[in-house]
């Protein structure tokens, strides 16, 4: 059976946009296509916020079954086949992935080992470690980047999912670096939990615990 190629927004079927499409990604989503749709609740605030993730793991079948196991959710599952998943409506649903910001923000996770010790093929390059670079102690100092597919589909799709949604196609945390890594404000949960940052795209790791969706963010304003 075909893919669909759509998300669900609002209650209704939103057909990709032409320069994902091109690249030769496909989609699918919970109510055509037998996704699963993951954990959420009704929302009630205006969408604000896109939290780009990585997973942690190789596969999307793998990040599908640890987000049911964890009783957590997202919007949408970027796959290393260039397969984009939809398991919840981007904008009637708050979804369980971005801490703080859960109730404005919609979530993409992207599947990426994040570590190369733990990719396993097709895999983007690895890279030298940088200031957002979670590194184990012991490891080398490299980093696991993402297929060229997966950050083709991001450069194009996040600026369409932002005018749908409209939400502000700003990066409140651009000028991030080593000196200044995370909001102001933000510490280790449940203190930090209030710092949040402004509205736009953001990765998960610059106002959480987590280390992920740096890379994602700055190959939107290379």
């Amino acid at each position: 059976m075909q893919p669909s190629n759509s998300l669900i927004v609002n209650g209704e079927k939103v057909l990709l946009p032409k320069a994902v499409l091109d690249l030769g990604v496909l989609g699918t989503n919970y109510i055509d296509d037998e996704e699963p749709c993951l954990r959420n609740k009704p929302r009630t605030e205006k969408v604000s916020h896109l939290v780009l993730h990585e997973t942690a793991g190789n596969s999307a079948t793998g990040c599908k079954d640890t987000l049911r196991e964890k009783k957590l959710g997202v919007h949408l599952i970027l796959g290393k086949d260039g397969l984009l998943s939809c398991h919840a409506d981007l904008a009637l649903d708050i979804c369980f992935h971005g801490n703080q910001i859960n109730s404005t923000s919609v979530g993409i996770e992207v599947v990426n080992a994040y570590r190369p010790e733990f990719a396993r093929k097709p895999c983007g390059p690895v890279l030298p470690a940088n200031w957002w670079t979670w590194v184990p102690p012991g490891h080398a100092r490299t980093y696991q980047a993402p297929l060229g597919i997966q950050v083709a589909c991001i450069q194009a799709l996040v600026p369409w999912l932002c005018e749908l949604m409209k939400i502000p196609y700003v990066f409140p945390t651009k000028n991030f670096n080593a000196k200044t890594p995370q909001i102001s404000g933000w510490k280790a949960p449940p203190l930090g939990w209030y710092a949040k940052p402004g509205p736009g795209v953001v990765a998960h790791r610059d106002y959480s615990s987590h280390s992920d969706g740096r890379y994602l963010l700055e190959q939107l304003f290379v």
